[in-house]
């Protein structure tokens, strides 16, 4: 009798269990499934694109004009960029009824599709772009795409790079559009250029998708400026960084702070307003404008859907999806119900 007492027990248990999952939407199983495709100028494919480098997570687009990349998954998903260059990017979210019929080689039922299109290629697209999660962050699936050109380096446009006693390492961030690229650090010396003076083999570790990372602990007299050169064939191309300490201000602030802070901005000119001169200036969450002032890009230009979320991750602003709902973000974004993802185009 004790005996089948536990066994209706457990009935009733998955019973319940049951009935609550009717409204919910299936739970992932296995990771997205990553996709590449030529298309043309109004994003039509031409053919699959597999030009793998290297490993199966890294690709060079290379003889192409556009290039569109898609996540399949069993939940919604969208896609980030992170790297120097400056794409953008917008996710096109779908929830497809002709894929939910059928199940990919693993058994799985792909339903969602995130996609991007890129062009036309230039070098700025250079960079790791990742498949995640609407509702939260993942770091996987991704794929590095490189995409060569004359320049050479993902972006051409160098920065002052500030550092305190703090700090230990420094990135000088001089990734480069071709894998193949031979890149080189230097060090202005007067008139004349030398390497970095260091104290061990590792001090300066160099990586083409983020450039060099310097440990101010074993590089001797850190700051100054340095030249990143890259060469291939018969191209050779410079770019120059500046390392420079900051000293934080340990005065009490003014009297008049809290209107110094309240002030207009047509009274305040020069230098000393100056907040940034690129993105990378500004912490990870705001961008660097036209007045070279930092300002979160949600709240300042960026306008997403209905009932859609803004957030800004390493300076690239996007529309998500809120947990419990799926959507185009820069559209509108629906409560997910199983009668409504049967319905959802």
């Amino acid at each position: 009798m004790k005996n089948s007492y536990k066994f209706i027990s457990l009935i009733e248990i998955l019973t319940v269990v049951s009935i609550f999952a009717r409204d919910l939407p299936d739970l992932p199983s296995k990771d997205p499934i990553l996709k590449q495709f030529e298309v043309d100028k109004f994003n039509k494919v031409i053919r699959p694109y597999d030009r793998k480098y290297n490993t199966s997570s890294e690709i060079i687009a290379e003889g192409i004009t556009n290039l569109r990349l898609e996540c399949h998954a069993t939940y919604p998903v969208q896609w980030i960029y992170t790297g120097n260059g400056k794409p953008i990017i917008n996710t096109d979210i779908s929830y497809s009824s002709a894929l939910s019929t059928t199940a990919n080689r693993n058994g799985d039922i792909n339903q969602y599709v995130a996609s991007i299109f890129l062009g036309p290629l230039e070098e700025q697209h250079t960079g790791r772009y990742q498949c995640s999660r609407t509702d939260y962050i993942t770091s996987k699936p991704n794929l590095y795409v490189y995409v060569p050109g004359r320049n050479l380096f993902t972006s051409l446009q160098g920065k002052t790079i500030k550092i305190n006693s703090d700090v230990i390492f420094a990135a000088i961030p001089c990734s480069v559009s071709n894998p193949n690229v031979q890149v080189s650090l230097y060090k202005l010396h007067g008139e004349r250029l030398i390497r970095p003076v260091t104290t061990s083999d590792d001090a300066i570790v160099y990586d083409a998708r983020k450039g060099f990372r310097i440990n101010l602990k074993k590089v001797e007299d850190p700051e100054g400026r340095y030249i990143c050169t890259a060469r291939y064939n018969d191209l050779i191309i410079d770019v120059e960084y500046t390392i420079t300490s900051t000293i934080p201000s340990k005065s009490p602030p003014p009297e008049n702070y809290e209107e110094f802070k309240q002030r207009p901005e047509e009274t305040c000119k020069g230098e000393s307003c100056k907040q940034c001169d690129t993105h990378t200036d500004c912490p990870p969450m705001m961008n660097c404008y036209t007045d070279y002032k930092c300002r979160d890009p949600c709240t300042e230009n960026i306008r997403c859907g209905i009932a859609s979320m803004c957030r800004v991750i390493d300076h690239r602003p996007e529309c998500y999806c809120p947990p419990g709902y799926v959507g185009d973000p820069t559209k509108e974004c629906l409560h997910i119900t199983r009668e409504r993802l049967q319905r959802y185009p």
